[in-house]
């Protein structure tokens, strides 16, 4: 694996703990709303099924687990990286590929922390990636 993908790796992981957050957050007003009974329609007979209320608990602590797990992942990756990050001479680099990859900001917010152009962002990038390659 690249260093570039090393690092793209934790932008990917990074979105895929928001999108379960996400998930989860869905899944508990989900569940706040289940087990209400609509008063409007006859009611013959009663159903064994009725029991959504702890199968919506029950994915909720799961997925509540799984975004834990990724959380923890995500937290070893950045320590990884950030190791791999201050491997780099150039001061200027590091902060480019901090910045980016660390801390997960878009290209914008990269060339204002840094009080450059978005093109020399890129550039900067671009050199700290390959001379990340010789170093690792």
């Amino acid at each position: 694996m690249t260093a570039k993908e090393q690092l793209q790796e934790l932008r990917r992981l990074d979105a895929e703990i928001n999108n379960k957050i996400k998930e989860l957050e869905q899944l508990r007003q989900r569940a706040v709303g289940v087990g209400g009974f609509d008063y409007s329609k006859d009611r013959v007979v009663s159903s064994p099924s009725g029991d959504a209320l702890p199968d919506m608990v029950s994915r909720i602590l799961t997925l509540d687990e799984q975004i834990n797990d990724m959380i923890d992942e995500l937290a070893d990756k950045r320590r990884e990286a950030y190791q791999m990050i201050c491997r780099l001479d150039s001061e200027a680099e590091q902060d480019v590929l901090y910045w980016r990859y660390i801390r997960g900001q878009s290209w914008r917010r990269v060339a204002e922390e840094m009080n450059i152009s978005v093109r020399q962002a890129h550039y900067k990038h671009g050199d700290a990636l390959a001379h990340l390659e010789d170093k690792i």
